[in-house]
């Protein structure tokens, strides 16, 4: 039985919006499948008068309202033009600017049914509006100066991270914290500007050629944190993306049974026959709060068939493009010459020795001394099985900084995006500072210091151009 209609006022199927209305927009911005809550959105100048065409609030003795309560849940019916029910639920009016887009935001919760969303999302397109683009409603929260180009950013790096640290690095920047310390850096680079630009239109009495040299400990002390900014790359990518951890070393030397140590389960064929392992083998685990791909590679020998050569090419690609390095030999026999020769090739800080089968050494591990490498030193035993926790530990040490990642102080740039503008201030502060250093007109200064700001400007929206505006948003999922 259909519930009577309330007060709230329909839009005729026919009636066509203006063309200030076309860009109002609607997603479902729940995930999609089966729910016990689904979600539609609405966003712009006609979301409100679309979104009560498309409600029916249950009838409140004494309720003559013909507006909803802004941030109130209401009760009713979603119905389409005909009157005929398709789902009860909620209605919530967000009105601009306070929300989440900066316009006015509708939101219809009903069952999480994709007929139920596909019903609803249709009708709101028959009544005038548009399906939204992939990130669009973030889009325009930064477009409308609800958050800055680092904060948008983040809401994607929430909704896709993979650990604990991930998100933790997302909220921080999210709240703003990356976007304080790049504030920072570059309200100091303005003052810095703006003397510069002072002392060619106001020159000393004595000098009326004006150096720049009393400027270079200024512009050094700024480069100095940007380079802290810098530092905090590696990890901070490795906490957002995930690290790629390469286990390599000579045939059945025991790699194949570390990785399903490290595991839990039996990923990868471990037999008494060298060489079973011919290609690379990726599997997803999370050591710590770091999201790790595990690679185990075929062993590094003289290859003799052209199978057996690949493998050897893939092995020495992946320890090229590796985080960390598990380089894993036996205990009970000498450190081989191709095996000191693969360490030297390593970085000593992307490498850790694994002395496994430590259980042949006479004596058992008590009795064992590991070979003088100068490098993090693992011992194992994949039969026994021995040290696999000292070596997730030494591993989670080695991809991870002992800094709590929750301290308000912690401040990471994690995105390659940022990394690059912030190298390309770093260039910029660098000429600037060797300008400075030969005393040249600070005129010539400045335009390196008005680089680096606009590089700083970049990362934030500043100065963002649209295409690459296009390219960070099309990351978003729809709905959001």
């Amino acid at each position: 039985m259909n519930e009577p209609r309330h007060t709230y006022p329909p839009i005729a199927p026919s009636e066509k919006p203006t063309d200030t209305d076309v860009d109002t927009i609607v997603a479902v911005a729940t995930p999609s499948g089966f729910g016990g809550i689904g979600i539609v959105r609405l966003s712009g100048p006609r979301a409100l008068k679309i979104g009560l065409s498309l409600f029916s609030p249950a009838a409140t003795p004494g309720d003559n309202t013909t507006s909803p309560t802004p941030r109130t849940a209401h009760v009713g019916s979603f119905r389409d033009e005909e009157g005929h029910t398709i789902d009860r639920g909620l209605l919530l009016f967000m009105p601009g600017p306070a929300s989440y887009t900066g316009e006015d935001v509708v939101e219809l919760h009903g069952h999480g049914s994709p007929l139920v969303m596909e019903q609803l999302l249709f009708h709101a397109v028959a009544r005038g509006a548009r399906i939204a683009e992939g990130g669009e409603f973030t889009r325009r929260a930064f477009m409308n100066g609800k958050l800055d180009l680092v904060q948008a950013e983040a809401v994607a790096d929430l909704i896709y991270a993979s650990s604990t640290a991930a998100v933790h690095i997302a909220t921080a920047q999210h709240e703003g914290g990356l976007s304080h310390a790049l504030g920072e850096i570059s309200d100091a680079l303005v003052v810095l500007l703006s003397d510069l630009e002072a002392a060619v239109d106001f020159p000393d009495e004595e000098h009326d050629h004006p150096s720049s040299e009393p400027f270079f400990d200024r512009i050094i002390e700024i480069q100095t944190r940007v380079e802290r900014l810098l530092d905090t790359f590696r990890r901070g990518r490795i906490l957002r993306e995930g690290a790629r951890v390469v286990i390599v070393g000579r045939p059945n030397v025991g790699k194949s049974s570390i990785m399903n140590l490290l595991l839990e389960r039996p990923r990868s064929i471990v037999t008494e026959e060298p060489g079973t392992t011919r290609d690379t083998i990726e599997e997803l685990l999370v050591i710590g709060s770091v999201p790790v791909r595990l690679i185990d590679t075929c062993g590094i020998r003289e290859a003799l068939s052209p199978p057996e050569k690949e493998g050897v090419m893939r092995t020495m690609r992946a320890v090229e493009e590796a985080d960390l390095v598990l380089v894993v030999t036996e205990a009970d026999r000498p450190m081989s010459a191709d095996e000191r020769v693969l360490l030297d090739d390593i970085d000593e800080h992307r490498t850790i020795v694994v002395c496994n089968k430590v259980d042949l050494v006479p004596g058992g591990p008590e009795s064992f001394s590991p070979p003088d490498t100068s490098r993090t030193t693992v011992v194992t035993s994949a039969t026994l099985p021995y040290g696999i926790d000292e070596l997730i530990t030494a591993v989670q040490r080695r991809l991870t900084a002992p800094a709590s990642l929750r301290s308000e102080e912690q401040i990471v740039v994690s995105n390659a995006r940022h990394f690059a503008a912030l190298s390309e201030a770093r260039t910029s502060l660098d000429e600037a500072a060797a300008s400075a250093a030969r005393g040249e007109s600070p005129e010539f200064v400045s335009v390196d210091v008005r680089g680096a700001l606009a590089f700083l400007g970049d990362i934030t929206g500043v100065v963002t151009a649209d295409d690459v505006l296009e390219v960070i948003f099309s990351r978003f999922c729809v709905g959001k």
